[in-house]
Protein backbone atom coordinates (compact mmCIF):
# COMPACT_ATOMS: atom_id res chain seq x y z
CA UNK A 1 0.00 0.00 0.00
CA UNK A 2 3.10 2.47 -0.93
CA UNK A 3 0.90 4.20 -3.08
CA UNK A 4 -1.42 5.28 -0.11
CA UNK A 5 0.78 8.02 0.55
CA UNK A 6 -0.50 9.76 -3.14
CA UNK A 7 -3.92 9.80 -1.42
CA UNK A 8 -6.05 12.48 0.47
CA UNK A 9 -9.10 11.21 2.40
CA UNK A 10 -11.58 14.15 2.95
CA UNK A 11 -13.84 13.46 5.69
CA UNK A 12 -17.16 16.02 6.19
CA UNK A 13 -18.80 15.86 9.67
CA UNK A 14 -21.11 17.94 11.84
CA UNK A 15 -22.10 17.19 15.26
CA UNK A 16 -20.55 13.55 15.35
CA UNK A 17 -17.56 14.27 17.02
CA UNK A 18 -17.26 10.79 18.47
CA UNK A 19 -17.65 9.38 15.31
CA UNK A 20 -14.99 12.13 14.12
CA UNK A 21 -12.11 10.31 16.85
CA UNK A 22 -12.91 7.34 15.86
CA UNK A 23 -12.54 7.86 12.01
CA UNK A 24 -9.68 9.93 12.76
CA UNK A 25 -7.95 6.82 14.83
CA UNK A 26 -8.68 4.36 11.78
CA UNK A 27 -6.67 6.97 9.11
CA UNK A 28 -4.03 7.71 11.44
CA UNK A 29 -2.93 3.70 11.07
CA UNK A 30 -2.13 4.51 7.58
CA UNK A 31 0.44 6.50 5.31
CA UNK A 32 -2.85 8.92 3.71
CA UNK A 33 -3.37 12.15 4.33
CA UNK A 34 -6.77 13.01 5.84
CA UNK A 35 -8.62 16.30 6.32
CA UNK A 36 -11.52 15.97 8.90
CA UNK A 37 -13.99 19.35 8.53
CA UNK A 38 -16.34 19.98 11.13
CA UNK A 39 -19.41 21.74 11.06
CA UNK A 40 -20.36 21.18 14.54
CA UNK A 41 -20.80 24.19 16.93
CA UNK A 42 -17.40 23.64 19.16
CA UNK A 43 -14.93 22.28 17.67
CA UNK A 44 -12.88 19.26 19.43
CA UNK A 45 -10.97 20.36 22.09
CA UNK A 46 -7.14 20.04 20.73
CA UNK A 47 -6.35 17.69 24.32
CA UNK A 48 -8.07 14.80 22.25
CA UNK A 49 -6.84 15.30 18.84
CA UNK A 50 -2.89 16.09 19.95
CA UNK A 51 -2.57 11.88 19.56
CA UNK A 52 -2.39 12.07 16.50
CA UNK A 53 -0.07 12.10 13.71
CA UNK A 54 0.65 14.89 11.07
CA UNK A 55 -1.13 13.50 8.88
CA UNK A 56 -4.01 14.00 10.33
CA UNK A 57 -5.43 17.50 9.86
CA UNK A 58 -8.98 18.51 11.93
CA UNK A 59 -10.52 22.23 10.46
CA UNK A 60 -13.02 23.64 12.59
CA UNK A 61 -16.15 25.99 10.56
CA UNK A 62 -19.09 26.11 11.87
CA UNK A 63 -20.79 26.19 8.74
CA UNK A 64 -23.62 23.82 7.82
CA UNK A 65 -23.29 23.25 4.49
CA UNK A 66 -20.82 20.16 3.37
CA UNK A 67 -19.43 21.68 0.16
CA UNK A 68 -18.74 25.64 1.70
CA UNK A 69 -16.61 23.81 4.09
CA UNK A 70 -14.78 21.36 1.73
CA UNK A 71 -13.89 24.40 -0.41
CA UNK A 72 -12.37 25.97 2.42
CA UNK A 73 -9.57 23.62 2.47
CA UNK A 74 -9.30 22.61 -1.10
CA UNK A 75 -5.78 24.61 -1.51
CA UNK A 76 -4.32 22.40 0.90
CA UNK A 77 -4.74 19.04 -1.37
CA UNK A 78 -1.19 18.49 -2.80
CA UNK A 79 -1.40 14.89 -3.19
CA UNK A 80 -2.03 13.28 -6.70
CA UNK A 81 -5.70 11.53 -5.75
CA UNK A 82 -8.47 12.22 -3.23
CA UNK A 83 -11.47 10.79 -2.09
CA UNK A 84 -14.93 11.98 -0.05
CA UNK A 85 -15.51 9.93 2.68
CA UNK A 86 -18.42 10.09 5.66
CA UNK A 87 -17.22 9.40 9.38
CA UNK A 88 -19.82 6.73 9.78
CA UNK A 89 -18.79 4.55 6.51
CA UNK A 90 -15.93 2.56 5.95
CA UNK A 91 -13.35 2.75 3.23
CA UNK A 92 -11.10 0.16 3.01
CA UNK A 93 -7.27 0.97 2.09
CA UNK A 94 -6.32 -1.65 0.03
CA UNK A 95 -8.85 -1.50 -2.63
CA UNK A 96 -8.34 2.42 -2.74
CA UNK A 97 -4.81 1.29 -3.31
CA UNK A 98 -6.02 -0.91 -6.03
CA UNK A 99 -7.65 1.88 -7.47
CA UNK A 100 -5.04 4.13 -7.37
CA UNK A 101 -3.52 1.36 -9.34
CA UNK A 102 -5.65 1.62 -12.21
CA UNK A 103 -5.77 5.95 -12.48
CA UNK A 104 -1.74 5.70 -12.32
CA UNK A 105 -1.73 3.21 -15.36
CA UNK A 106 -5.20 5.09 -17.26
CA UNK A 107 -3.96 8.70 -18.12
CA UNK A 108 -7.34 9.20 -19.41
CA UNK A 109 -9.75 8.16 -16.63
CA UNK A 110 -10.91 10.86 -13.75
CA UNK A 111 -11.79 8.32 -11.33
CA UNK A 112 -11.85 4.71 -10.37
CA UNK A 113 -14.31 3.15 -8.03
CA UNK A 114 -15.61 -0.22 -6.19
CA UNK A 115 -18.08 -2.84 -4.68
CA UNK A 116 -20.11 -1.08 -1.94
CA UNK A 117 -21.89 -3.15 0.95
CA UNK A 118 -24.30 -1.54 3.16
CA UNK A 119 -24.30 -2.58 6.91
CA UNK A 120 -27.13 -2.30 9.58
CA UNK A 121 -27.27 -2.52 13.33
CA UNK A 122 -29.95 -4.71 13.87
CA UNK A 123 -30.77 -7.56 17.05
CA UNK A 124 -27.70 -6.65 18.76
CA UNK A 125 -25.13 -7.08 15.81
CA UNK A 126 -24.21 -5.34 12.66
CA UNK A 127 -25.51 -7.28 9.40
CA UNK A 128 -24.23 -6.83 6.35
CA UNK A 129 -25.85 -6.84 2.84
CA UNK A 130 -25.56 -5.67 -0.71
CA UNK A 131 -26.28 -2.49 -1.62
CA UNK A 132 -28.73 -1.42 -4.02
CA UNK A 133 -25.86 0.07 -6.36
CA UNK A 134 -25.02 -2.35 -8.85
CA UNK A 135 -21.02 -1.69 -9.13
CA UNK A 136 -20.25 -5.09 -11.03
CA UNK A 137 -18.66 -4.77 -14.27
CA UNK A 138 -19.54 -0.92 -14.37
CA UNK A 139 -17.27 1.04 -16.88
CA UNK A 140 -17.78 4.00 -18.56
CA UNK A 141 -14.26 3.70 -20.81
CA UNK A 142 -15.49 5.31 -24.12
CA UNK A 143 -13.60 7.89 -25.60
CA UNK A 144 -16.35 10.33 -26.40
CA UNK A 145 -17.82 12.04 -23.65
CA UNK A 146 -20.57 12.67 -24.96
CA UNK A 147 -21.16 8.71 -25.41
CA UNK A 148 -19.96 8.39 -21.77
CA UNK A 149 -22.26 10.79 -20.24
CA UNK A 150 -25.16 9.11 -22.02
CA UNK A 151 -23.89 5.55 -20.99
CA UNK A 152 -24.02 7.03 -17.21
CA UNK A 153 -27.30 9.51 -17.54
CA UNK A 154 -29.41 6.23 -18.79
CA UNK A 155 -28.73 4.09 -15.68
CA UNK A 156 -27.11 6.68 -13.27
CA UNK A 157 -25.75 5.23 -10.13
CA UNK A 158 -23.65 7.44 -7.59
CA UNK A 159 -19.92 6.09 -8.34
CA UNK A 160 -18.12 9.32 -8.16
CA UNK A 161 -19.08 10.67 -4.95
CA UNK A 162 -17.46 7.40 -3.62
CA UNK A 163 -14.05 7.25 -6.13
CA UNK A 164 -11.03 7.87 -5.91
CA UNK A 165 -10.54 11.14 -8.17
CA UNK A 166 -7.57 13.29 -9.53
CA UNK A 167 -7.08 15.59 -7.47
CA UNK A 168 -7.28 18.52 -10.01
CA UNK A 169 -10.70 17.33 -10.71
CA UNK A 170 -11.71 16.72 -7.48
CA UNK A 171 -10.64 20.71 -6.75
CA UNK A 172 -13.04 21.41 -9.93
CA UNK A 173 -16.09 19.33 -8.58
CA UNK A 174 -16.11 21.10 -5.02
CA UNK A 175 -14.78 24.57 -6.22
CA UNK A 176 -18.40 25.54 -6.95
CA UNK A 177 -19.94 29.17 -5.78
CA UNK A 178 -23.97 29.73 -4.44
CA UNK A 179 -24.20 25.83 -4.21
CA UNK A 180 -26.54 25.92 -0.89
CA UNK A 181 -29.01 27.98 -3.09
CA UNK A 182 -30.16 24.82 -5.01
CA UNK A 183 -32.41 22.87 -2.76
CA UNK A 184 -32.41 19.78 -5.44
CA UNK A 185 -31.13 17.18 -2.13
CA UNK A 186 -29.06 15.09 -4.77
CA UNK A 187 -27.79 18.15 -6.76
CA UNK A 188 -23.93 17.69 -5.85
CA UNK A 189 -23.71 13.57 -6.40
CA UNK A 190 -25.27 14.45 -9.83
CA UNK A 191 -22.83 17.46 -10.01
CA UNK A 192 -19.80 15.21 -9.67
CA UNK A 193 -21.28 12.44 -11.32
CA UNK A 194 -21.47 14.94 -14.42
CA UNK A 195 -17.91 16.23 -14.81
CA UNK A 196 -15.81 13.33 -13.55
CA UNK A 197 -17.78 11.73 -16.62
CA UNK A 198 -17.19 14.73 -19.00
CA UNK A 199 -13.49 15.09 -18.12
CA UNK A 200 -12.51 11.29 -18.64
CA UNK A 201 -13.01 7.92 -18.14
CA UNK A 202 -14.06 5.59 -15.10
CA UNK A 203 -14.19 1.97 -13.91
CA UNK A 204 -15.37 -0.12 -11.10
CA UNK A 205 -12.65 -2.77 -9.55
CA UNK A 206 -14.71 -6.03 -8.34
CA UNK A 207 -12.84 -5.43 -4.90
CA UNK A 208 -14.63 -4.13 -1.75
CA UNK A 209 -13.99 -0.80 -1.50
CA UNK A 210 -16.96 1.12 0.76
CA UNK A 211 -19.02 -0.28 3.54
CA UNK A 212 -21.99 1.86 3.88
CA UNK A 213 -24.19 2.54 7.69
CA UNK A 214 -27.48 2.56 6.87
CA UNK A 215 -28.57 3.44 10.36
CA UNK A 216 -28.02 6.82 10.09
CA UNK A 217 -30.54 9.38 9.05
CA UNK A 218 -29.83 11.92 6.32
CA UNK A 219 -28.97 15.41 7.49
CA UNK A 220 -31.47 17.23 4.79
CA UNK A 221 -35.20 16.35 5.29
CA UNK A 222 -36.41 14.83 2.15
CA UNK A 223 -39.59 15.85 0.62
CA UNK A 224 -41.48 16.40 -2.89
CA UNK A 225 -40.41 19.40 -3.06
CA UNK A 226 -36.17 18.91 -3.35
CA UNK A 227 -36.38 15.07 -4.43
CA UNK A 228 -38.03 15.14 -7.99
CA UNK A 229 -35.82 15.41 -10.84
CA UNK A 230 -38.69 16.21 -13.14
CA UNK A 231 -39.38 19.38 -10.50
CA UNK A 232 -36.07 20.58 -10.20
CA UNK A 233 -36.01 20.81 -14.38
CA UNK A 234 -38.87 21.78 -15.52
CA UNK A 235 -40.98 23.51 -12.80
CA UNK A 236 -40.89 27.28 -12.73
CA UNK A 237 -40.53 27.74 -9.39
CA UNK A 238 -36.79 25.68 -9.64
CA UNK A 239 -36.02 27.57 -13.13
CA UNK A 240 -33.75 30.40 -11.34
CA UNK A 241 -32.02 26.63 -9.44
CA UNK A 242 -31.98 25.00 -12.18
CA UNK A 243 -30.08 28.02 -14.65
CA UNK A 244 -27.66 27.99 -11.38
CA UNK A 245 -27.11 24.12 -11.76
CA UNK A 246 -26.04 24.47 -15.72
CA UNK A 247 -23.95 27.41 -15.17
CA UNK A 248 -21.94 25.68 -12.60
CA UNK A 249 -21.21 23.10 -14.47
CA UNK A 250 -20.13 25.15 -17.50
CA UNK A 251 -17.98 27.56 -15.20
CA UNK A 252 -15.87 24.49 -14.22
CA UNK A 253 -15.43 22.86 -17.92
CA UNK A 254 -13.13 24.72 -20.94
CA UNK A 255 -14.85 27.95 -22.61
CA UNK A 256 -13.54 26.63 -26.23
CA UNK A 257 -16.15 23.97 -25.56
CA UNK A 258 -19.09 25.50 -27.53
CA UNK A 259 -21.01 22.23 -27.27
CA UNK A 260 -20.65 22.26 -23.61
CA UNK A 261 -23.90 23.32 -22.48
CA UNK A 262 -25.96 21.16 -25.01
CA UNK A 263 -23.89 18.17 -23.85
CA UNK A 264 -24.78 18.68 -19.87
CA UNK A 265 -28.37 19.29 -20.63
CA UNK A 266 -28.90 15.98 -22.63
CA UNK A 267 -27.38 14.30 -20.10
CA UNK A 268 -29.87 15.91 -17.82
CA UNK A 269 -32.90 14.73 -19.77
CA UNK A 270 -31.64 11.19 -20.11
CA UNK A 271 -31.40 11.42 -16.17
CA UNK A 272 -34.79 11.89 -16.33
CA UNK A 273 -35.88 9.20 -18.79
CA UNK A 274 -34.22 7.12 -15.93
CA UNK A 275 -35.87 8.60 -13.05
CA UNK A 276 -39.62 8.26 -14.97
CA UNK A 277 -38.77 4.36 -15.83
CA UNK A 278 -37.28 3.89 -11.71
CA UNK A 279 -40.62 5.56 -10.71
CA UNK A 280 -42.86 3.17 -12.46
CA UNK A 281 -40.76 0.24 -11.91
CA UNK A 282 -39.59 0.36 -8.21
CA UNK A 283 -41.30 3.57 -6.35
CA UNK A 284 -45.52 2.86 -7.10
CA UNK A 285 -44.67 -1.28 -6.45
CA UNK A 286 -42.77 0.20 -3.01
CA UNK A 287 -45.73 2.14 -2.46
CA UNK A 288 -48.33 -0.61 -3.19
CA UNK A 289 -45.93 -2.70 -0.58
CA UNK A 290 -45.70 -0.69 2.18
CA UNK A 291 -49.53 -0.10 2.15
CA UNK A 292 -50.28 -3.73 2.12
CA UNK A 293 -49.31 -4.99 5.74
CA UNK A 294 -49.35 -8.42 4.52
CA UNK A 295 -47.18 -7.71 1.39
CA UNK A 296 -44.67 -4.99 3.59
CA UNK A 297 -44.01 -7.82 5.92
CA UNK A 298 -43.36 -10.42 3.20
CA UNK A 299 -41.14 -7.97 1.67
CA UNK A 300 -39.42 -7.31 4.81
CA UNK A 301 -38.49 -10.41 5.62
CA UNK A 302 -37.53 -11.14 2.09
CA UNK A 303 -34.66 -8.73 2.53
CA UNK A 304 -33.87 -9.43 5.93
CA UNK A 305 -32.83 -12.77 4.29
CA UNK A 306 -30.22 -11.46 2.24
CA UNK A 307 -28.36 -10.01 5.37
CA UNK A 308 -25.22 -11.62 6.71
CA UNK A 309 -23.29 -11.76 10.02
CA UNK A 310 -19.34 -10.73 10.37
CA UNK A 311 -18.81 -14.00 10.31
CA UNK A 312 -20.41 -15.08 6.99
CA UNK A 313 -19.45 -11.75 4.66
CA UNK A 314 -16.34 -13.17 2.99
CA UNK A 315 -18.13 -16.04 1.77
CA UNK A 316 -21.05 -14.03 1.23
CA UNK A 317 -18.49 -11.87 -0.80
CA UNK A 318 -17.34 -14.74 -3.11
CA UNK A 319 -20.97 -15.60 -3.62
CA UNK A 320 -22.26 -12.35 -4.68
CA UNK A 321 -18.72 -11.63 -7.02
CA UNK A 322 -17.25 -9.39 -4.84
CA UNK A 323 -13.38 -9.57 -4.30
CA UNK A 324 -12.04 -8.60 -0.75
CA UNK A 325 -8.59 -8.02 0.17
CA UNK A 326 -7.44 -10.16 3.42
CA UNK A 327 -5.82 -7.07 5.08
CA UNK A 328 -9.33 -5.49 4.55
CA UNK A 329 -11.29 -8.05 5.47
CA UNK A 330 -8.90 -8.58 8.55
CA UNK A 331 -9.58 -5.11 9.56
CA UNK A 332 -13.87 -5.26 9.00
CA UNK A 333 -13.28 -8.59 11.25
CA UNK A 334 -11.68 -6.03 13.88
CA UNK A 335 -13.71 -2.95 13.59
CA UNK A 336 -17.26 -4.77 13.49
CA UNK A 337 -15.97 -8.14 15.72
CA UNK A 338 -15.25 -6.06 18.68
CA UNK A 339 -18.34 -3.94 18.34
CA UNK A 340 -20.60 -7.37 18.23
CA UNK A 341 -19.28 -8.68 21.18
Amino acid sequence: MKNLSKLTVIIPSMNRQKLGLSTMNYWSKFNVKLHFVDGSENRIEDSNLSMFNENIRYHHFNIFSEIDRVKKILHLIDTKYCILGSDDDVLLPNALSKCIDVLEKENDFSCCFGQVLGFKYLDDKYMFYENNTNLKDFSLDSDNKEDRLKKYSLKPVPFSIFSVMKSEIFKKVCDVDNFTEISYFAAFELRANLLTTYFGKSKAISYLTLLRNKNSNPVRNRNSENTSLFRFLFSKEKRIEKNLFISSLLKTVSKDDKNAEKIFKKALLYNLVFSFFRFFSKKIPNILFSNIKFLYKYKRKKKFKTFVNIENLSNFCKIHRIEIFDEDLKLILEKFGKINK
